[in-house]
């Protein structure tokens, strides 16, 4: 199950998760997403202030049940997903990592970067070296079935870019 996640890896890195679905990105500017051992896996196209604006019009908080989903449909497959971006991706989460995210969405902020003033809502922008979590987490809101505009991903330029004012 987890594998065929990354097999439409390269169309995924190239779009973001928002409103409930994969999108095409607003913008054009786009950062290379390293692998294992440095190869080049893809690019992502980094979010643009429009690709923010569109995710906090998409976007609302996520509710009890949300996470509820997100906890169920992550437990018995934390270990393998965390095997599964240990094999491709450097500095990858363990299990114990993934869980705490699904937990709490606020915990997202201590992998992913949350847009600023969108406390009320889970809109992350996932810089380059965390791009495979990212599509991992859009793919699991999915099989969860969160609501529709309950999580958005956004792919960011690099630490700097995440950190300021859109």
């Amino acid at each position: 199950m987890l594998e065929r996640w990354f097999d439409d890896l390269s169309e995924r890195l190239l779009t973001h998760y928002v409103g409930g679905a994969w999108r095409a990105p607003l913008g054009v500017q786009m950062r290379p997403v390293a692998g294992q051992g440095g190869q080049v896996l893809g690019q992502v196209v980094c979010a643009t202030r429009a690709d923010i604006a569109r995710a906090k019009v998409l976007t609302h908080p996520p509710d009890g049940l949300a996470q509820q989903r997100l906890m169920a449909a992550l437990h018995p497959i934390a270990p393998h997903l965390a095997a599964a971006l240990a094999q491709r991706q450097p500095q990858p989460p363990d299990a114990q990592v993934l869980l705490d995210i699904a937990h709490d969405f606020s915990a997202l902020g201590r992998v992913f970067h949350m847009v600023p003033d969108s406390r009320e809502c889970a809109i992350y922008l996932v810089p380059p070296h965390q791009a495979l979590l990212g599509v991992a987490f859009g793919r699991l809101a999915q099989s969860a079935g969160l609501p529709s505009g309950t999580l958005a991903l956004l792919h960011a330029p690099h630490e700097d870019q995440i950190k300021r004012d859109p």
